[in-house]
């Protein structure tokens, strides 16, 4: 029977002190720069006839991930199964309309023994709750700290129950390519994870970054 919650399980495992971390997707500015040239700014109106009006989502253009913290320990995870849509109808980002659906079974982390734990019924319950969902409902421009140029609002499904978040992302809409990064906290309690949160920090930290080619 497992009795650690989220991610702390590895404090039995490895002690204080320890982090693991996964591999770094690409930037936002990255995604949509020209090479050697800048990024390609927003333009108020209609997308050029070449760009692509909807973006498929996926695992390749898609990275979900979050850090779990007990103490001081953290460790990194990720998703690497999802998919989704990104409607784009110009290239203003308070127009467009984010969708993305993330299957829970496709976690990973480095350690085998907490990806298999993390699946369990004690915490997302693949198996229940096979799952999770985000989909936008206003995209607002507010510039803030950390590059951040718009407030995001949306409702987000994990573990049978649905939240309305609000934060901050960069979002970015070029003619050739849209991007869109964001991080953003999640209670576990509020989702009805309270086991979990009884063993490591209730907030979890999810970021979601999308780097979509319109062409």
């Amino acid at each position: 029977m497992w009795k650690y919650g989220i991610l702390g399980v590895l404090v039995a495992v490895w002690g204080g002190g320890c982090s693991t971390r996964l591999h770094h997707t690409q930037s936002v500015d990255s995604a949509v720069r020209p090479a050697g040239g800048q990024p390609s700014p927003p333009v108020a109106g209609g997308a050029s006839v070449a760009s692509k009006r909807m973006v498929s989502l996926s695992a390749e253009n898609t990275h979900v991930t979050f850090i779990g913290s007990a103490g001081s320990t953290s460790h990194e995870g990720a998703f690497d199964r999802l998919s989704g849509q990104w409607e784009l109808p110009t290239e203003d980002p308070k127009d467009s309309r984010l969708a993305v659906k993330i299957e829970i079974e496709s976690l990973r982390t480095r350690i085998p023994l907490l990806t298999l734990h993390l699946k369990r019924g004690d915490f997302l319950d693949a198996k229940q709750f096979p799952i999770a969902t985000f989909e936008s409902t206003r995209i607002e421009p507010e510039p803030g700290t950390n590059g951040t140029t718009h407030r995001v609002s949306g409702a987000f499904t994990i573990h049978g129950g649905t939240q309305t978040v609000t934060f901050p992302a960069r979002v970015v809409i070029g003619p050739d390519a849209a991007a869109f990064e964001a991080t953003f906290p999640i209670s576990q309690t509020a989702f009805g994870m309270a086991a979990g949160a009884e063993k490591a920090k209730d907030e979890v930290p999810v970021t979601v970054v999308v780097n979509a080619r319109r062409q």
